[in-house]
This record gives C-alpha cells, structure tokens and sequence, in this order.
C-alpha cells in the first residue's frame, strides 16, 4: 500500500498542573510536563493504522532537515512503516501538532500548539516527490491520498502531484482512495472519503445546494447519488455518530453506527480509511468494507490517542446494521423495528399547528424583563442572562407554561434585581406571557386563512392516520381551553378521538405528557411499542422513550410552515428521537417507514 500526502508528527506532553511555580521574570506558571510521547499524525497515522492490520506500507511525503523529522520517522519505523520514499528538505519545517494532556483528568484541556507550513513546496522538492510516487505504481496495490492542509497550496498534493495521480488513476485498474480536506470536490474518479462538513463542501462546489438550512445528513441523504454521478466518483461519507453513507453504483446506503463510549476521537476517521481500504483490497465490496471501517472508527474512539486497532479486533465486533437509504427527506436516528400501531399522540404547537409561531421569543422577553426588572444591565451581564434563558427554553420546549413560569421566578429569586416584595408569583407571570402571545394569535385569526397555520402536510396526515383506524389525541403543554378552541378553529377537533389534553390552571402534577402517557397506556392495556409520539419538543420525545414508544420528531421550520430547522433537529436528535422529519409533506415516505399500508 502506498500512501501519499501530508504528514505530520504529533507530539504529546502529558503535564501535571499542581507542579510548577511562577517564573520571577514573567510571573507566568509555566507547564511542567513529565512525560513526552511522538506519534506519526495526518497519512503518517494512516499508514501506522494500515501496518497495524499487517499491511505493507510506504509513505511518500516531505518534512524538514530538523529534530522533528528524526522523531517523525522514528515513530512511523517503530511501527513498520517504510519511510524510504520521502523527500526531505531544508526549506520546509516538518509539521507538528503539540498537544497538551493533564494527567489529573487524562484529558487534553490547554490549546494545541501548531507549527505549520508558510510557504508552498519549492519546485526542486516537487520533482523529488514525483520521482519518489512514480517509483511505487507498479509495486503497490492501492494508494491512499490524504490531503490535509487547510490552504491546499501549502500541502503535499501539489498541482504537479495531483496531475501524475490524476493520470494514474485513469490508467491502472488500482483503486486511489482520497482524504481531501479543503477540496474533495477536485478528486472525481477516485474512491471519496469525505465527513459530512466536507460533502456539504462537494454539494456546494456542484451547486447542488438549494435551501441553507438542511441538517448535514439530509443533505448527503438527498445529493449523495447525484454527486458521485457527477464527479464519477464513489463515494464514502462519514458521519460521526450517526455511521456513514455509501454511494456505490448509483445507489445510497447507511451504515448505522454500534452504542459506543467515546473515550478520544482522534484518528477515528484514519481507523476508518485503513480497515475500509484494507476490506476492499481483500475482495469485499465498498458497502462491505465501510462497514469494517465504520466498526475499526468505533473501536479507536474508545482508546485514548489515535488509537491502535488489529484484523483480530475487528472480528470481535457485531456487524452493524446496513440499510438502503429509502428516503432522502427523513434522518433515521436508529435502525427501525416498527410495530402494529394503535394510538398516535401528538404535540400540539410547532407539530400540528403553527398558530403560536414566534412564542419562544416572547417567552425570552417576558423572563428577561422579568429577572432584569427592566434595569439596564452591562453587556456581558445581559447576554449571560439571555443565554441562560434561551437554553432553558430550548430545554423545556414542551413542557406546562405553568412550570417554566414557577422556574422563572426561581430564576428572577436568584439573580436579584427584583426587590422581594415585588417578585410575581407563577401565576402572574404566566397571565404576562399568555396575554402578549395571545393578541399575536388573534390577529393572526383575524387576518389569515387558518390553512395556513397548520403545518404542511398535517391534515392530510391526520386523515391517513384515521383512514388507518389509529386512535388520535393531543397533549399540549398550552392551557387545555386553548388547545380546544385553536383545533377547533384549524378544523382538526374531530380527529382527536382519543382525547385533547393540555395545562389546567395551577394543576400541573395531573396534566403532565407524562401522565397523559400513562394513562393511555393502562386504560387501554398498551405496550409502549403500539404507541406513536409525533413532537418538536425534547420533553414529549424523552417521555415517549421512556415509556417505549416509537418517537417522531418534528423539526419543523414554523415561520415558513415546513422544512427543516436546524436548531430543532439537532435538539430532538440529541434526546433521541427516533425518526426526524422536516414536516408532513413526507407522509409518503413516513407511512413506508412506519408501514402503516
């Protein structure tokens, strides 16, 4: 195996902080580390990673005439790679990652210090690499291109570089793999890499980006098979947590990643490269082979460091699950058991009606008039409060007004601008908000055609559900007398056949999604599993799981009334919903999924 590129030498210094006292000229604690570890880092990992599984590997790339060149190809030689084949130079400074770990916590908790290249590669050192690559196209199997450097310019993969691989490629029947930081785009024809940042990259350059507010795995979902057609590529598209993408022969699959404790991330995606390349070399095909990198990335980011992953370890991991990619428009969270579906609940504001859009910005204003008591505040002091309250917001969607106004006051108690005799009690603040949401909601009556306010697709999903004699009700965290006369003016009152629930004055312990949940399920003699949860708020998605249902989160774009959101779908990803879609008007692709015909 030969791999080509940049190449750098880690450098980690594991520190002690209780050690060290001031300098008495600067009266700056110095760092005193009391052990120091190389490692080869960027295609020098990659290459330690292939020796790993018994490879043999030789690496073709350009560091300096310095001590960290002699450390550099120590490491890679310690773990039999060959270093025969790259060009040094006095022109160049070899590359370093400097990385601080405090060995109180086994963490890494102080900035990295980088020392990088400032200039490109000069011509003399460009003609010594292409002669060293040119030496090794008959001897190697395959070849791995990592391209690493943020300003390509600076990197390894010259333009000259790039056009004897380019040719190359075209001509041998060896497949090139490429790691291309910065410019994947520029690599059609070869075997693609890339993380989901870096498709987003792709997808860009091609113009195929149409809406700025795609969650990255929608976006490879949807333009994954339209790129690679268009770069003439296959394409292998990494996605952290939530495994990969595998474009092969006009056709998209996930591969869904195994439960994991993370311990480092680093080298993950490198681990990855070398079992995948390795798998493919031994005969299996692409899908087959990312399936054993995803399963060696899941296995490094358990080590601490870059990690050193085997053949033999690979073995005692289970397969995961593979899938073929059968909607663009809906992120599976978890592989899909679906079952025989009797009760669907749903959320009521942001999920089926979008009536109240805007309210979380009224909320925010409400509770920071109230703990500020309208004093103006120093910048920094407002925008800690600010965060605080968006957060608790975002972190409560869902839940009673009634409880985010008792933890406002909790709130307005802490900070203490507001004098103690004045401070309002739950009730009283909850009348503020609901009296300014409410005069949006009646103009809003007033002024347009209620169709409008529901969000796309949800009446005719409702009336599917129906048709499918599913039981339906509503749980809503917005008082119950609202609930009623907004479903009502929105004409949806009558598909809820299993009941409408909301806030009840002061009551909240009997009206929680919580305790509507529950209920339904003893009433009705339910397992969990007959139950669907559709919502756009971490509360009823957490509580849904709980009790074992399949959970549907919205992420809905509600000033638009459909399409995505990008703040909501990360949140509800987070708590674990286990479908995401954007709005209803994927009800197609989601009665498939929930094989409800």
């Amino acid at each position: 195996m030969l791999v080509i590129g940049d190449l750098f030498l880690d450098r980690y210094f594991y520190y002690n902080p209780e050690l060290g006292a001031p300098s008495l000229e600067t009266g700056i604690k110095p760092i005193i580390s009391i052990r120091e570890v190389f490692a080869p880092g960027a295609a020098g990992n990659v290459a330690k990673d292939l020796a790993l599984f018994d490879v043999n590997v030789r690496i073709v790339s350009v560091i300096g005439e310095d001590g960290n060149a002699f450390e550099l190809v120590r490491s890679l030689k310690a773990r039999s790679v060959d270093t025969n084949f790259l060009v040094t130079t006095s022109e160049r400074s070899t590359p370093v990652y400097t990385k601080f770990v405090n060995v109180k916590i086994n963490k890494e908790d102080l900035p990295r210090v980088d020392l990088l290249p400032t200039e490109p590669i000069d011509k003399i050192t460009i003609e010594k690499l292409i002669e060293k690559i040119s030496e090794n196209f008959e001897w190697a199997d395959a070849f791995v291109i990592l391209d690493q450097m943020d300003n390509p310019d600076l990197g390894v993969i010259t333009k000259e570089v790039k056009d004897l691989l380019d040719k190359q490629s075209m001509k041998m029947s060896k497949p090139f793999f490429v790691d291309s930081r910065s410019r994947p785009y520029e690599f059609g024809g070869y075997i693609l890499k890339p993380n989901l940042k870096e498709f987003e990259k792709i997808s860009s350059y091609l113009h195929l980006l149409d809406d700025p507010d795609l969650p990255l795995q929608i976006i490879a979902q949807r333009y994954a098979v339209k790129a690679s057609q268009m770069l003439k590529s296959n394409m292998v598209i990494t996605a952290s947590e939530d495994g990969a993408y595998v474009v092969e022969k006009g056709k998209i699959f996930r591969i869904f990643s195994m439960p994991v404790d993370v311990v480092d991330v680093t080298g993950a995606g490198d681990a990855f490269m070398a079992a995948m390349v390795v798998s493919y070399l031994g005969g299996n095909n692409l899908i087959s082979s990312s399936s054993d990198g995803l399963k060696a990335g899941n296995l490094c980011v358990g080590q601490r460091g870059t990690g050193e992953i085997r053949i033999e370890d690979l073995a005692s991991v289970m397969d995961p699950k593979i899938e073929a990619v059968s909607s663009k428009e809906i992120f599976l969270n978890h592989p899909q058991n679906v079952h025989n579906f009797k009760f669907a609940l749903f959320d009521f504001d942001g999920t089926l009606s979008i009536l109240r859009e805007g309210w979380q910005s009224i909320m925010k204003e409400v509770m920071i008039e109230e703990i500020t008591d309208g004093k103006a505040l120093p910048i920094d002091e407002l925008s800690k409060i600010e965060k605080e309250v968006e957060d608790y917001i975002d972190r409560t969607t869902g839940q009673q007004t009634i409880l985010q106004m008792m933890d406002l006051e909790k709130m307005v108690r802490n900070y203490g601008f507001v004098p103690e005799d004045r401070i309002k009690t739950p009730m009283e603040y909850k009348k503020i908000y609901n009296q300014r949401l409410k005069k949006i909601v009646k103009e809003r009556v007033k002024n347009g055609d209620l169709h409008e306010y529901l969000l796309k697709g949800s009446y005719e999903f409702l009336m599917d559900l129906k048709k499918q004699r599913i039981k339906i009700l509503t749980a809503s965290g917005t008082d119950l007398e609202d609930v009623l006369e907004e479903a009502e003016l929105l004409g949806i009152k009558d598909f809820f056949d299993g009941g409408i629930y909301g806030a009840v004055g002061a009551d909240y312990k009997e009206h929680t999604k919580e305790m509507v949940i529950k209920h339904l399920l003893e009433e009705n003699d339910l397992k969990g599993e007959e139950l669907m949860i559709f919502g756009d708020g971490p509360v009823e998605i957490s509580v849904g799981k709980n009790f074992g249902a399949l959970t549907v989160g919205v992420a809905s774009n509600e000033k638009r009334g459909y399409g995505w959101n990008l703040k909501k779908f990360q949140r509800l990803k987070n708590v674990g919903a286990d479908i995401l879609i954007p709005d209803f008007t994927i009800k197609s692709d989601l009665e498939i999924i929930l094989n409800l015909f």
